[in-house]
């Protein structure tokens, strides 16, 4: 397949490149969203928190490991004008838009232990198509949101909703390849249709002694959530990790079921 030809902007914290943070770079396509670009992101550390809505975008690090985007919001932070941020718009990267595909970075949020900060997401994945390859994705309660949400409006919370924007549920897919996603509780959840191929899941110590790794939304005849080669490694003691529970009693989990995981591939192909 002929790879898209896109024009590149040149992310350098130093100055040395076209832009010296990513949000700059994302302000600068506001007039041509529809044009494929691809930011390349050199090395270095970017307290930003990015909110991308384009057509068609690449973002690539130099690094994966020193590569790294990075925030402190917590749903329990206050907001302007409201009492707190809430879970939807704390997040320290939102993709939105068409096609994203994020390769070889770092993405946190280090507003600390839900239980202090409350959620607190590294990223909000709302593309129509999402993929993330050799991505590191840190954080602790509700690391990464695979939207859309569970009901058919967006919450008043949401990201969207703080660009004063409200829109429809809207089915996503999304795959994950060779990422790294750390977190204690529901650190990942949401009602996408998603891949997690060959990715390591690193469920971290919670103070309530218990970790749930996902918390499906999954709607009535989706495939949800499919984990291929994945393992699970962290600091949690045994027998305190549980792969998942349903978010607002609904979510399905696919772990291994051949037949799906083939049918959600075909679907998927056209994102690499």
């Amino acid at each position: 397949m002929t790879e898209t030809k896109r024009k590149t902007l040149v992310v350098d914290e130093s100055g040395a490149g076209d832009y010296r943070t990513l949000t700059e770079a994302v302000a600068a396509c506001a007039a041509t969203p529809d044009e494929p670009v691809r930011f390349y992101i050199r090395h270095g550390i970017y307290e930003e928190r990015p909110f991308i809505e384009l057509a068609d975008y690449v973002i690539e690090g130099e690094y994966r490991n020193a590569t790294v985007i990075t925030a402190s919001v917590g749903g329990r932070d206050p907001w302007p004008g409201e009492v707190k941020t809430g879970t939807f718009r704390s997040a320290t990267l939102f993709l939105g838009g068409g096609r994203a595909v994020v390769r070889n970075l770092t993405v946190q949020n280090n507003a600390g232990d839900g239980a202090k900060a409350g959620q607190a997401l590294a990223v909000y994945a709302d593309a129509s198509r999402v993929l993330m390859e050799n991505v590191n994705l840190y954080g602790n309660q509700d690391t990464l949101f695979t939207a859309p949400l569970p009901t058919c409006r967006s919450a008043s919370r949401t990201a969207s909703a703080a660009r004063g924007r409200t829109r429809p549920r809207l089915d996503t897919m999304q795959y994950y390849k060779n990422c790294t996603i750390r977190g204690n509780i529901d650190f990942i959840f949401g009602g996408a249709n998603a891949v997690f191929d060959t990715c390591r899941l690193e469920p971290w110590h919670h103070i309530s002694g218990t970790c749930y790794i996902t918390a499906p939304s999954t709607p009535a005849g989706k495939p949800g959530y499919l984990f291929v080669n994945c393992t699970v490694q962290g600091s949690c003691a045994p027998g305190s990790v549980y792969l998942g529970r349903p978010w607002r009693g609904r979510g399905l989990l696919l772990a291994g079921l051949r037949v799906e995981r083939r049918s959600l591939r075909r679907r998927l192909g056209q994102l690499a």
